[in-house]
């Protein structure tokens, strides 16, 4: 069986073209003001989905260590994503709020929005990842923790 040089170009370019392509994301929370609890991570590839923080494309939790927390998350496909974290220091998977909605647990966004109150707009929050990245979020906390 022969195949032809153009046959073996074509298909050479089907596999090269179809693979996805992926890289790594590594996340660093840093800020985190106590050694209770857990962060709690998710990365969004949709609108919708970081609007209502439901459904992530990716998520990750771990027990806090240290002042600083490390997520890998490896061979995710090329694209536009948003990340949102939150320091779970009660242990009870919920994101803590007053009565009006502001968080009293730790929050961070990826992107450069600093806001206390509401979480960015998934354009804000955004990158595109076009290979292996770090991503460096700073928790927020509303609310000075009680001296026991």
């Amino acid at each position: 069986m022969k195949i032809s040089v153009s046959t073996l170009l074509i298909i050479l370019f089907f596999i090269l073209t179809t693979q996805a392509q992926t890289a790594k994301i590594q996340v660093e929370v840093e800020n985190i003001r106590s050694m209770e609890g857990s962060i709690k991570l998710g990365v969004f590839d949709k609108v919708h989905n970081y609007r209502t923080k439901s459904n992530p494309f990716l998520r990750a939790s771990q027990a806090v260590t240290d002042s600083v927390a490390k997520f890998v998350f490896d061979d995710v496909p090329l694209g536009r994503y948003a990340i949102a974290t939150y320091h779970d220091e009660n242990g009870d998977d919920t994101l803590n709020t007053k009565k009006l909605g502001i968080p009293i647990e730790g929050i961070g966004f990826s992107g450069k929005f600093n806001s206390r109150i509401k979480p960015p707009d998934f354009v804000l929050a955004d990158f595109k990842l076009k290979s292996d990245t770090t991503i460096s979020i700073k928790l927020i906390y509303n609310k000075k923790k009680k001296q026991e």
